[in-house]
């Protein structure tokens, strides 16, 4: 579709897009024809001359709706976009947009048509709780539970709202506010399979090992073939200590027909199960399968590479680290321990750069800073080392969390810039207090051993071990 210049009656085609063609290759005879026809005929009612914008709207909100029925999302995109461009208070077109962008990934614009939908409607059920599923989704429980309790208000989504609950405190890990919310649900609307699952794992975190297990059966008796349940049924009985069985319902999931994701999934479960018998060899095969079958596997990467360097393959770890961190680029185990690896490696440098773009939050258990701060006080490469930063670090890490190790760092730091008298005082201090609390020999040593140093005027160095 091409839009047309506007004039001074037709100003609705100046803010409209082409909508991509599709593919009708794969479709069955009827709806290549219904189709086909659709187009057509939308298009030839667009081309008229003096169509007016409700007229249009409503001609884009058919194409739409077709398209997204068919599973066009491109094309649907752009024809609802087309819709609530002519006409921004078409509320079902903000909402039908937000689903589709859902579904890609794209939340925040989903937020900002949801708002929009409930701006001309502030008491639609659907779209609270489509709010609910988007803030949940992002991460966001507190407004999650806002929109669900909103909508359970609403007499039409008020059970809906109660599910939406029951999922929220189950991200929240409020298991018992979890069971309440879902099992009511489920005993109004036994036939909600999907909340079985998170009803099964908040039973499960409680301690309820038959309870979950009688919810997942309950899904098992009407799809047999659903994978994730069988996967959640491995899961479970491991978590009951029943490894067998555990490897039986893993062997009739490895069976089904599955998706890419799943089958990853599986494999990594196949690994965990093999880490469990001790035998690393076929732990770390089914790791490399289950990252080979789906790439964006973060914990499989993870756990691959945990194994690799526990057992001698620094190299292969880490590129496995990098994939991971390369998939959630802000996750700090991952960060930290491609660091380490680094270091081990005695890649100094390529360390500072790999923890100098995480997180640097002043938290006491912030470990990517503290592994920072220690490259840049007593790297043996002295392109690395940077004593007034580290110092600075150190320090502003000290006051904010009253956490000893980074006390222990400022001396570090202090030693690096030639401040030996001031090291050593911090030190003592740090002595003193271990005695008192009675810490584990071996950081009383260590402490000891950076006494002596900074008391003969010599910094600390790290080492690659």
């Amino acid at each position: 579709m091409t839009a047309c210049q506007p004039d001074a009656d037709q100003s609705w085609r100046a803010q409209v897009e082409p909508v991509p063609e599709v593919s009708l290759a794969r479709r069955e005879a009827g709806d290549v024809k219904r189709l086909s026809d659709m187009r057509r005929r939308i298009e030839q009612t667009l081309a008229q001359p003096d169509l007016s914008a409700p007229e249009a709207a409503r001609a884009y909100s058919e194409l739409g709706r077709q398209y997204m029925a068919h599973e066009y999302d491109r094309a649907a995109l752009v024809a609802l976009g087309n819709l609530v461009a002519i006409d921004p208070n078409w509320r079902t077109g903000h909402y039908l947009r937000a689903v589709l962008l859902q579904h890609q990934g794209q939340l925040e614009q989903a937020q900002a048509h949801l708002s929009e939908a409930l701006r001309i409607d502030p008491n639609d059920g659907n779209t609270l709780l489509r709010l609910g599923d988007v803030a949940l989704s992002g991460g966001d429980a507190a407004a999650a539970k806002d929109y669900f309790e909103r909508a359970m208000a609403i007499p039409s989504a008020a059970l809906s709202g109660q599910a939406g609950l029951g999922r929220t405190a189950f991200f929240d890990r409020d298991y018992p506010a979890a069971v309440t919310a879902l099992s009511a649900v489920l005993e109004q609307r036994p036939q909600a399979s999907a909340l079985r699952h998170p009803l099964a794992q908040s039973l499960r975190e409680r301690g309820e090992i038959e309870a979950a297990r009688d919810q997942l059966e309950q899904i098992l008796a009407k799809n047999p073939k659903h994978v994730q349940t069988l996967q959640s049924l491995v899961m479970l009985e491991l978590a009951a200590q029943q490894p067998d069985s555990a490897k039986r319902r893993l062997a009739e999931a490895m069976a089904l027909p599955m998706e890419a994701a799943e089958r990853s999934s599986l494999l990594a479960l196949t690994a965990h199960l093999a880490e469990t018998d001790g035998d690393t060899s076929a732990a770390m095969a089914a790791y490399r399968n289950a990252v080979d079958a789906d790439a964006s596997n973060f914990d499989a990467w993870l756990s691959l590479a945990m194994l690799q360097r526990a057992h001698g393959s620094q190299v292969d770890a880490q590129q496995s680290f990098s994939a991971a961190l390369e998939l959630q680029p802000e996750h700090a185990q991952a960060r930290l321990e491609l660091a380490r690896t680094q270091i081990m490696r005695g890649q100094w440098q390529a360390a500072r750069n790999t923890l100098d773009a995480g997180n640097l939050d002043y938290r006491a258990d912030n470990q990517v800073l503290i592994t920072l701060i220690e490259l840049l006080a007593a790297s043996p490469d002295a392109a690395v080392r940077d004593g007034d930063r580290a110092l600075r670090l150190a320090e502003q890490a000290t006051r904010e969390t009253r956490n000893l190790r980074f006390m222990e760092l400022t001396a570090m730091a202090a030693a690096e810039i030639g401040e030996f008298e001031q090291a050593a005082r911090l030190i003592e201090r740090l002595i003193d207090t271990a005695q008192k609390r009675s810490t584990p020999a071996q950081v009383q040593q260590r402490l000891s051993s950076a006494l002596v140093s900074y008391r003969s005027r010599q910094a600390s160095r790290m080492s690659a071990d």
